[in-house]
C-alpha cells in the first residue's frame, strides 16, 4: 500500500485573520512535531518542528564536537623552543617552521625594523649580539632578577616602582628598556599570526602548556600581561 504525504498544513486564520499555511516541503526529514496553542480568545500558536532520528542526533553532535575542535588551538614551551599547534577535522596539526622544523628557537631579535623571531632571530646573535633577547622563560618568571646570567648580552634590572624586571638591550631605533611581558606579548602574536595563517581563524582563545620548565604559577602572570595587550585569554593547561 502507498501513502500519499500532504505537503500543506493549513488553519483558518491567525490573529490577524489571513489563512495561515505551512509549507512541509521545507522540512527534509521523515517525521515533524506540530505544537498547537489555542487560548481562551480562541487565538491559536501553531509551530512545526523536525523531528531527527537517533542516528542524525548522533552525527549532528559529532559535527558540533568536530566544529568545536577546530577552533582550539595551543602553544607549547620549553625552556628553549616553542611549539604551535591546532585542531583541524578532528586531528592535531603542528605547525613548521620556514626550515620545516616543528620547533622555534625562543630568540627574538630587534636588528631590523621589524621585530623576528626563532631561527632567523637566533642567527643574529653571532654577530649582533645586543639586539637578541633569549632564555625568555627565565626572564619572565617571577624570580628572573635571581636567574641572572653574566654572559648575557642584555642587561637586566629591577624597578622597584613598578615591582618588575627591565630588560635593556639594542634596537633598530636606539636603546630600549622592556619588561619580560613585553617580549611574550610579541611571541605571542607571532603565533596567532602563524594560526590565522593556517586556519583562516582569528583566535580569542588559546591554551597555553609549559614543559620542563617547573610550576606554572611561576609564569603565569607575565603572560597574562602580555595576553591582555591582546585581547586574547589564555587558558593554562
Amino acid at each position: 500500500m502507498t501513502y500519499v504525504c500532504i505537503y500543506t498544513f493549513q488553519l483558518s486564520e491567525t490573529k490577524s485573520g489571513e489563512i495561515q499555511r505551512i509549507d512541509m516541503n521545507k522540512f527534509d526529514c521523515e517525521k515533524i512535531k506540530v505544537i498547537f496553542k489555542l487560548d481562551i480568545d480562541m487565538f491559536y500558536d501553531l509551530k512545526v518542528e523536525p523531528i531527527q532520528p537517533p542516528h542524525i542526533e548522533h552525527v549532528l553532535q559529532q559535527c558540533l564536537k568536530i566544529k568545536d575542535s577546530i577552533e582550539k588551538a595551543k602553544i607549547l614551551f620549553t625552556p628553549e623552543y616553542f611549539s604551535v599547534s591546532f585542531f583541524k577535522n578532528g586531528k592535531k596539526i603542528v605547525v613548521k617552521n620556514a626550515d620545516g622544523f616543528l620547533q622555534f628557537p625562543l630568540y627574538i631579535s630587534f636588528d631590523e625594523e621589524n621585530f623576528v623571531v626563532g631561527e632567523a632571530a637566533k642567527k643574529v646573535l653571532g654577530d649582533k649580539p645586543t639586539f637578541v633577547i633569549y632564555d625568555l622563560m627565565k626572564l619572565c618568571s617571577k624570580d628572573a632578577i635571581k636567574k641572572k646570567d653574566s654572559k648575557w648580552p642584555f642587561k637586566i634590572t629591577y624597578d622597584d616602582s613598578k615591582n618588575e624586571s627591565l630588560i635593556e638591550f639594542d634596537t633598530f631605533r636606539g636603546r630600549r628598556k622592556a619588561a619580560p611581558d613585553s617580549f611574550i606579548f610579541l611571541i605571542l602574536k607571532f603565533c596567532l599570526g602563524l594560526i590565522e595563517k593556517e586556519t583562516g581563524k582569528k583566535f580569542e582563545e588559546i591554551g597555553i602548556e609549559f614543559e620542563g620548565l617547573g610550576s606554572k604559577e611561576n609564569y603565569q602572570q607575565c603572560f597574562e600581561k602580555a595576553a591582555d595587550r591582546l585581547n586574547l585569554k589564555l587558558t593554562f593547561l
